[in-house]
Parts: structure tokens; sequence; C-alpha cells
């Protein structure tokens, strides 16, 4: 007798949580997907470490990004310096073009995957580097803070810090 009152009582609820949900407006995301207020030009600093995944050295990171904003997707430029990275005492420059979708919530938080593509300097020639970094931003206005994993060339994983404003 208790498990057929408990199912009328379950279904009458459900129906009226669903005539209730049913009567409130829809929801709706500020700006929409197709018309976002944060597209447009941004300037990400960065800093941090990267440690070779096989365990052997670590290194100090610091750069800088430079991009575009769309709907969802990022655009950009970045340019880093890896302390010891192919020689003892000297800064070995990368620099790599930037692709990277964003997942936006609602609180002022967004995710990305990004993909980079470009070179490194070894000691006398230029090497091909690639890294996939899977990061977020938390928004303040125009300023945000960032922080990424990436994984990159030579069996690299660094994990950056940077400090960033959109135009």
């Amino acid at each position: 007798m208790l498990a057929p009152a408990l199912l009328v009582l379950t279904l009458v609820t459900g129906q009226e949580l669903r005539a209730a949900n049913a009567q409130e407006e829809p929801f709706e995301e500020e700006g929409g997907m197709g018309d976002r207020d944060d597209t447009g030009p941004y300037l990400v600093g960065w800093g941090g470490e990267a440690w070779d995944a096989a365990g052997g050295f670590s290194t100090s990171v610091f750069g800088a990004e430079a991009g575009y904003s769309f709907s969802a997707l990022d655009l950009g430029v970045a340019g880093y310096g890896y302390k010891n990275l192919f020689k003892d005492g000297e800064t070995s420059t990368v620099i790599l073009g930037r692709i990277g979708e964003r997942f936006v919530s609602h609180r002022g938080l967004e995710g990305y995957l990004a993909f980079g593509f470009g070179s490194a300097r070894n000691v006398n020639h230029w090497t091909g580097w690639f890294q996939v970094a899977l990061g977020f931003r938390l928004l303040a206005g125009p300023l945000f803070v960032s922080g990424e994993v990436t994984f990159e060339q030579q069996n690299l994983i660094r994990l950056g810090a940077g400090l960033g404003v959109r135009f």
C-alpha cells in the first residue's frame, strides 16, 4: 500500500513542478552566444614553471600573448622565454600562433582549450614547437586572471598563471 501511494505522490509532484517551470520565462543567456560583448582584442602576461614529463629538469617560463576574441574562438600570438631549456644559462625563445575555444559560464568564469603551433630557438637554429593547453579565465570586467596547464614539445608539462586585459 505504501509503494503505490509514493508512486502517485511522485507523479503528482512531478506534474506540479513541470507546470510551474512551464509558467516561468525561458532562461536566456546574457548577450546570447552569437552576440557576446566580450569579443575584441586581449593581452595577457604569463609566468610559470615547466617540467620534463620523464622526471628530468624543470625550467621557469615567462611570456606574453596578444590576440583577438571572437564569440567563442580566440586567435592569438604568444611569445615565451624558457630559462635553461636547451642550454644552461640561456633563455630560449618560443613563438606560437594559438587558436582556442572558450566555454563560458554565467559566473564570470570561462574555460578554454587551445592549440599552439610555432617554433623555438635552439642553441644555433629554430625548431618546430607545439602545445596543447587547458585553462580557465576568471573575469572581472575588462581584467581577468588566467591559469593553464599545457603539454608541449620536448615532453614538457607547464603550469602557468597570467594576468590579462580585454579592450
